[in-house]
């Protein structure tokens, strides 16, 4: 699967799962460098914003989790927000079992 295919499955699971707030009208991934740009159009919001998150993939007996290490966005509020947040286990996200072999190979590159 090429970098261009990988971008737009999470693009488009990614917008599956977040509709209620927004869409992602863009969304770079960097399996090297275990980073994702993200260009958000957010519900109530005229401008869109830009975020660029950090992970790294945790695998259990439980099963796999993305898991956001830092993030930088054009609002500084939500990058001190994601300050707070980001070292509780709220902050992982599970990968379905069904595609976490798959979508581990494109997240570790």
């Amino acid at each position: 699967m090429s970098n261009i295919l990988a971008n737009t499955a999470l693009k488009a699971g990614l917008n599956h799962k977040l509709k209620e707030f927004g869409e992602i009208k863009h969304l770079d991934l960097d399996a090297k460098n275990r980073s994702v740009v993200l260009s958000v159009n957010l519900v109530g919001e005229t401008v869109s914003i830009d975020l660029t998150v950090k992970y790294r993939i945790e695998k259990t007996e439980t099963g796999v989790y993305f898991v956001p290490e830092k993030v930088e966005c054009s609002r500084q509020w939500i990058t001190l927000a994601a300050d707070k947040l980001l070292g509780s286990k709220a902050a992982r996200i599970e990968i379905p079992a069904a595609i976490a072999s798959i979508a581990v190979k494109f997240l570790e590159a």
